[in-house]
C-alpha cells in the first residue's frame, strides 16, 4: 500500500491494521486478499496504490500484504477500538472482551507496540448499546472495566467508528465495586458477591454464547431452572447503575 500516512487505517470485517510513525501497519490485521472487502480510512488526499504479491510482511508505506486469510465484505457495519490496561492491571495471560448490552461482540489477547502493551478490538455493531468491557486473566476470573479518558467515556456502538490511537488508545481500569461469580466453571448454582454491596433494584441477566438471554434474577445466587449444556454462558449485572458481565463456565 503506497502513499499512506501516520494514522490511516484499514479494516476487514473482523480485525484492522494502523499505520505508524515507525512506518509500519500494527493491528491484528495481517494480510489482505485480493477480491475480499476492505475499507481504508486515509489523513490525506493523496491516491493510494495497493499492491499483492506473495509471501512479504508488514514493514512500511511500499511493503505488501501476502495473499491467505478469509474476511467479510461487510466491514463498514463494524466499530474499532485501540485500547489498552492502566498500570495497576495485568495484560499478561489475559483476554479483553467487550459487550453490547450484555452480548459479546470482541475478545482480543493483547499485542506489544513499540513497548506498549494494546488490545485492537473490532467489535460488531448490528445492535445498539452500550459498550462494556472485561478482563479475562488465565481464563478464568474476569474483572469489570471502566473507561478512563473522559472523551470516551459513555461509548456506544456506532457502525463505522473508530476510537483510540497507537499513542493515545481507550484506557481502561478496574471498576471501583467489582462484582464476582463462583464457583468457574460450575455445575448446578453460581453465586455473585459485590464489593460495593447490592442495590435494592439489581438484576443480573444471563445469556448464552451467542447472546440470547436465558435467565433473569435478582438475587445472589443463580441456579438454572433448565437443563444446561457444557460451555460458555455470560451474566450481565446491574448493581446501582454499574454494569459488569462476567463470563460463566458451565461443566
Amino acid at each position: 500500500i503506497e502513499n499512506v500516512t501516520v494514522g490511516d487505517i484499514i479494516k476487514s470485517q473482523t480485525e484492522f491494521a494502523v499505520f505508524s510513525e515507525n512506518e509500519r501497519w500494527e493491528g491484528s490485521l495481517k494480510v489482505l486478499t485480493p477480491g475480499k472487502g476492505y475499507l481504508l480510512y486515509r489523513n490525506a488526499d493523496a491516491t493510494v496504490d495497493f499492491t499483492f504479491r506473495n509471501g512479504g510482511s508488514v514493514k512500511g508505506p511500499e511493503s505488501e500484504l501476502p495473499e491467505q486469510s478469509d474476511h467479510s465484505i461487510r466491514p463498514a457495519t463494524n466499530m474499532t477500538v485501540i485500547a489498552a490496561l492502566d498500570s495497576k492491571l495485568s495484560a499478561c495471560n489475559s483476554q479483553l472482551s467487550a459487550y453490547i448490552n450484555g452480548t459479546p461482540v470482541a475478545s482480543v489477547s493483547p499485542q506489544v507496540v513499540d513497548g506498549d502493551t494494546l488490545f485492537f478490538l473490532t467489535l460488531t455493531t448490528d445492535n445498539a448499546g452500550d459498550i462494556t468491557f472485561a478482563l479475562e486473566q488465565d481464563g478464568m476470573q474476569t474483572y469489570g472495566l471502566q473507561i478512563k479518558n473522559t472523551q470516551t467515556r459513555g461509548l456506544r456502538a456506532t457502525p463505522n467508528s473508530h476510537y483510540g490511537a497507537l499513542g493515545n488508545p481507550v484506557m481502561l481500569s478496574a471498576l471501583n465495586a467489582q462484582v464476582t461469580a463462583y464457583p468457574i466453571p460450575f455445575t448446578d448454582h453460581v453465586d455473585f458477591t459485590s464489593t460495593d454491596g447490592w442495590a435494592d433494584d439489581f438484576t443480573i441477566t444471563i445469556y448464552n454464547a451467542t447472546g440470547v438471554i436465558i435467565d433473569r434474577i435478582s438475587s445472589t445466587r443463580w441456579t438454572p431452572t433448565v437443563t444446561l449444556a457444557a460451555g460458555v454462558y455470560f451474566a450481565t449485572v446491574n448493581n446501582n447503575g454499574t454494569i459488569t458481565t462476567l463470563k460463566l463456565i458451565k461443566k
